[in-house]
């Protein structure tokens, strides 16, 4: 395992830099061809209009015009899956692709039969839905009813407060950049390990939470994006790469020290639990200490602050009894020991996680509706509130953050223990005054 620092990364200047030759490169010439004939042949089978598919092509002109984009990763390619039989819905399974039908042809599907998983299921524009379908539910009305960055923060933006001049990274999976709904805001791509892959729906979906135009938290908000591969297969198990997000810490490092005063980066967001009982978690952990260090606030799951909350996607998104109402019924709370209630009491703050339509790494203009999120959600979420309270307040430190979001959090007492939930609108009102 190597223990990545800023040196080593020096050394890795000409692995991971675009040269400016590198369009009368052979290779780089084959790679823009095969991302032409991948992305026709995908699109063929979308029906896409030939506007669309030359814009997306047109990547040679956009690298040149940005060199700090390292590359533009290919829509993730699909075929729609003809699905007669739905499958059934197991409750007490936390697997949040049960009902998938994302890339699915529903048409034939017998919708009396299988309406009672309708309201668990994840699909995006592209699912061909059963004939009568609004009758028991309505996808389109779903999709497009919550693009919504939701808890009021839409009008937090209408007081000019939406992240302007702000910069925060994301390490994650590989990026559609060019997603109508975040277009335009990605100031730096680069990558670790040779990535090389097409976009994906996790990059699409955490990018989209934190800046995009209509689902974002901090739509003016700038982001140092570094993709990498979210982890290795052996013989026994999938593990994370934990060298490879310490060398991702580094690289923002690297970078934020390059730039002035009034541009630095605020935070890393990333959606991957790092808990010491991973391989490679001392490294890691070096490079967030560091991080802080240069006041950069990294945000990831395991930092004991944040929980996700659940929602019903046909409850409102911006009233917090929508969330409480879910706690509510949530069957494991009478069954938490003491130490677990006040844990929940004493430490977490509940952020919205679920029921949210994301962009999708199909096309720029495709979206996903993400039923079950999980708490890779939350991260970007966090992430650009702070960025908002960085507009607010640009001496914020992590500290001062916490203990704001603490003392505004909307407060609900369920099954004998009050529960906190983000307040976002309390918390810039507070900010504010302070």
């Amino acid at each position: 395992m190597i223990d990545f620092t800023p040196k080593d990364l020096e050394a890795q200047e000409n692995k991971h830099s675009l040269p400016e030759s590198s369009f009368d490169n052979e290779a780089n010439k084959q790679w823009l061809a095969d991302i032409e004939n991948e992305s026709i042949k995908v699109h063929k089978q979308q029906n896409k209009k030939a506007e669309q598919l030359e814009a997306l092509l047109d990547i040679k002109d956009t690298m040149k015009i940005s060199p700090s984009i390292l590359r533009t990763p290919p829509p993730e390619d699909f075929v729609l899956q003809k699905i007669t039989e739905a499958p059934s819905y197991d409750a007490n399974n936390k697997d949040p692709f049960q009902i998938d039908a994302r890339y699915c042809d529903l048409s034939e599907m017998d919708i009396l039969k299988n309406s009672d998983i309708l309201p668990h299921a994840m699909f995006s524009n592209l699912t061909k839905r059963p004939k009568n379908i609004e009758k028991y539910f309505n996808p389109k009305s779903i999709l497009e009813n919550n693009k919504t960055p939701w808890l009021h923060i839409k009008d937090i933006h209408k007081k000019w407060i939406t992240g302007k001049g702000i910069n925060i990274a994301i390490i994650d999976q590989a990026l559609l950049i060019d997603h109508e709904e975040y277009k335009g805001k990605i100031k730096m791509y680069d990558e670790i390990d040779e990535v090389n892959t097409k976009a994906t729906m996790h990059s699409a979906a955490v990018t989209s939470i934190a800046v995009g135009k209509n689902i974002g938290v901090a739509p003016d908000a700038n982001i140092y994006y570094i993709g990498w591969i979210y982890a290795e297969r052996n013989t026994k198990e999938t593990y994370i790469k934990m060298d490879n997000i310490a060398e991702g810490i580094y690289k923002i490092i690297k970078k934020n020290k390059e730039l002035d005063t009034k541009n630095k980066i605020r935070a890393i967001s990333i959606s991957y639990g790092i808990t010491d009982t991973m391989q490679g978690y001392d490294i890691c952990k070096k490079a967030i200490d560091e991080a802080e260090k240069q006041w950069i606030y990294v945000i990831y799951p395991d930092d004991k602050n944040f929980m996700g909350a659940l929602r019903d996607p046909k409850d409102n998104p911006d009233v917090f009894e929508s969330y409480f109402k879910a706690l509510k019924n949530e069957p494991r709370l009478k069954a938490l020991d003491k130490k677990n209630r006040e844990r929940l009491e004493t430490e977490l703050i509940f952020v919205p996680m679920n029921s949210r339509t994301l962009a999708s790494p199909t096309w720029n203009e495709d979206y996903t509706f993400d039923r079950y999120g999980g708490i890779s959600r939350v991260m970007p979420y966090v992430a650009w509130i702070y960025a908002l309270c960085c507009q607010i307040q640009p001496d914020i430190t992590k500290e001062i953050f916490i203990d704001a979001v603490k003392k505004t959090a909307e407060v609900e007492e369920i099954e004998g223990m009050k529960f906190k939930m983000i307040n976002p609108e309390e918390l810039i009102k507070y900010l504010e005054k302070s």
